[in-house]
């Protein structure tokens, strides 16, 4: 976060999120209960920002989109890697779909590692199934 805001930040306090994002664009403020409802801090309760949990999804799909775009603009050339994707839950599964079925695509270039466990292991020489890049 020090590279993104140009300080040190410790999200532990909903201001402290609040000053991250404002440091980023003003436009994120509008994503700031459902970003902290997702990051709260262990032992912190925290309501949820929109009962409607299809509604919150999307919210936080176009928060977390924006975030990354707005990130981009700040570190060009980053790119965002997911390790363990088979551990995911189906919640950030859902997120990574959502943001990854958009017609315009990732804001930002994403790769995702993922162990089959020796399940249908690929044979040595097959194709690399990649997403676009």
């Amino acid at each position: 976060m020090t590279e993104l805001t140009g300080h040190d930040v410790r999200l532990e306090s909903l201001e402290a999120l609040s000053a991250a994002l404002g440091s980023l664009t003003d436009e994120l403020s509008p994503y700031r209960d459902a970003f902290w409802y997702l990051l709260t801090p262990a032992g912190l309760s925290v309501q949820v920002p929109d009962p409607d949990a299809q509604s919150l999804r999307r919210t936080i799909a176009r928060g977390v989109r924006l975030l990354l775009t707005r990130v981009d603009c700040r570190l060009p050339g980053l790119v965002l890697f997911l390790d363990s994707y088979e551990h995911a839950d189906a919640a950030s599964a859902d997120l990574l779909e959502a943001l990854g079925m958009r017609g315009e695509g990732w804001p930002i270039p994403v790769v995702v590692a993922y162990r089959t466990n020796g399940r249908s292991r690929p044979r040595p020489g097959a194709p690399l199934e990649l997403g676009p890049i």
